[in-house]
């Protein structure tokens, strides 16, 4: 089964968004974004071996209801961030947090970032 891919740039804001079935968000609950490298998880790795993840940390924002769209949790980085980060394929996936306990992640998504032509 092949993982969604998204394409950015290094330089350039990366935001990615989990929808939120509930429009509300209780006290206690917060989310956390990871990005590592694809062959760090391609590597024969047990579950609940840990690697490094290879980006700053994602700011992880709940953006309520608003004009037909449905609440949902944006994580982002700047692109100053995202400019520190390597060139290369990766694994990036979501944690929703409840009193800083996990309870819920995400499939993981394919992110490839790539060198920008026009970056200096």
């Amino acid at each position: 089964m092949a993982l969604a891919a998204y394409v950015f740039h290094r330089g350039q804001r990366i935001a990615l968004a989990d929808r939120v079935e509930e429009g509300t968000i209780e006290p206690g609950y917060s989310m956390r974004a990871r990005m590592k490298p694809v062959q760090a998880h391609i590597r024969n790795l047990m579950p609940g071996d840990s690697v490094a993840a290879a980006s700053p940390a994602f700011t992880s924002t709940f953006v309520p209801a608003a004009g037909g769209q449905p609440a949902s949790w944006v994580h982002a980085l700047t692109a100053a961030e995202s400019r520190q980060i390597a060139a290369g394929e990766y694994l990036f996936d979501s944690s929703l947090l409840l009193d800083n306990e996990v309870i819920w992640t995400s499939e993981p998504v394919r992110l490839i970032l790539r060198e920008s032509a026009s970056a200096g």
